[in-house]
Order: structure tokens, then C-alpha cells, then sequence
């Protein structure tokens, strides 16, 4: 189990312990408990929690990693610009965008699309 300890993102949307107790069906007392170690986080109200903050597990547990999915993402995905020139007669430089994504990361896009693609694969596990 994980502990709370990173209750940045509570105080930062202006939520009270009764705002996330709600998110995860318990009391403010049991989030006063997650906060100070007392009793730890299931799974279950792990993906809750950081779905209802949109914040990695890593963020949410050890403080550490992508506070958000952009931040995260951009582990994956990045843009970058680089000058090109020759493209006309003269001399201009022209800014190129260039997209780089992470390996594992395309060959799972690539995976997902396949499966969402794929009509023998039924609903339920598509949406796994």
C-alpha cells in the first residue's frame, strides 16, 4: 500500500480532507490518517485519487515524477525546432519543427490504435 504523502495537490485546488474523502468514499478522519502514515492507500483509491488530480502514481506516493500528465508525457514526447536553410534561393533560415517520441511509448500507441481498430476484439477489452 502507498501512504499520502504528498498533499501539495490537495492544498493547491483548495480542497479540503472532506473534499477528498468524498473522492474516495471514506472520512476526513481516515485522509488524517493517510496523511500521517497511519493507514495506507489501496490501489483502488490510488487510481482515484490521482485521476481526480490528474497526477502520476509516482507523484502522488513519493512526491516525485510528473505532477500532471503533461509533465509526464513530455518524458515521451517532445517538440523541438531546428533551423534549416536551402529551401529557397536565398538565404533564409526556417524554424523545422521535429517531433520525438520514446520507443515503448509509439509501439504502445501503435498497440492501442491496433486494438480500438480491431473488430474481433471485444468492447470490454478494448477498454482495458
Amino acid at each position: 500500500m502507498c501512504r499520502l504523502t504528498n498533499t501539495g495537490t490537495q492544498k493547491k485546488n483548495k480542497e479540503t480532507q472532506k473534499d477528498l474523502a468524498s473522492v474516495i468514499s471514506t472520512t476526513p478522519n481516515s485522509i488524517s490518517k493517510l496523511e500521517n502514515g497511519e493507514i495506507g492507500l489501496t490501489f483502488d483509491n490510488m487510481i482515484l485519487i490521482s485521476e481526480h488530480y490528474n497526477v502520476s502514481l509516482d507523484y502522488l506516493c513519493k512526491g516525485e515524477g510528473g505532477s500532471n500528465l503533461l509533465e509526464t508525457l513530455n518524458k515521451y514526447v517532445s517538440l523541438d525546432y531546428h533551423d534549416i536553410s536551402g529551401v529557397t534561393d536565398n538565404d533564409t533560415v526556417y524554424p523545422l519543427p521535429t517531433l520525438t517520441i520514446n520507443r515503448a511509448y509509439f509501439e504502445y500507441l501503435i498497440q492501442t490504435a491496433n486494438a480500438k481498430a480491431d473488430k474481433n476484439i471485444p468492447k470490454e477489452l478494448k477498454t482495458q
